[in-house]
């Protein structure tokens, strides 16, 4: 993003590594910094850009997002993060669940270069990476469809971590009672 020439006292949002939720797929949190703060040492996008995580265990575990409203629209974040930026034929949310997939991810895992613990996926592997995008309509419905199917996954998830609650409060209360 054109940085230059702004004002070092300018608000951004920041978003460390630890702000990205491999489980949600999203920025959960974020700093506000003044741009002079960042300017230098980080990875600047902008909004609506996918951030994807390029060095080990972030990358396997999933962590990647699309960078939603960012303040002033500049976002920072760690030099870990590949920024991918799309065009107005591919949607952004499409190229987000593209570098999720399990698939995309063991492809990247397998080229990782580096030291054992210090692993990162090389830019290499995403430049080369062949990508054969459907229409921009279709993209939108294919994700549609794909937050659906994760959004009941969640609530399954929420509901039997409940069961489980209450099988544990049955117990303890069949322990107290005998």
């Amino acid at each position: 993003a054109g940085i230059n020439g702004l004002d070092d006292n300018l608000s951004v949002t920041f978003v460390p590594m630890s702000a990205v939720s491999e489980v949600k797929g999203a920025i959960v949190d974020h700093i506000i910094k003044p741009l002079g703060e960042v300017r230098k040492g980080y990875t600047n996008f902008i909004e609506w850009d996918v951030l994807f995580a390029k060095i080990t265990p972030c990358m396997e575990n999933g962590k990647s997002a699309v960078a939603g409203k960012l303040i002033n629209n500049i976002g920072f974040g760690s030099t870990e993060f590949y920024v991918l930026r799309c065009s107005e034929k591919i949607y952004n949310h499409y190229l987000y669940h593209l570098v999720r997939n399990q698939s995309f991810r063991d492809k990247a895992k397998a080229v990782m270069t580096g030291a054992v613990g210090q692993q990162r996926v090389p830019k290499s592997f995403l430049e080369k990476y062949p990508l054969h995008f459907p229409t921009l309509p279709e993209q939108k419905e294919i994700v549609r469809i794909l937050d659906s199917l994760f959004e009941k996954e969640q609530k399954a998830k929420e509901l039997y971590d409940v069961i489980e609650k209450i099988d544990l409060m049955k117990k303890a209360i069949l322990a107290r009672a005998f």
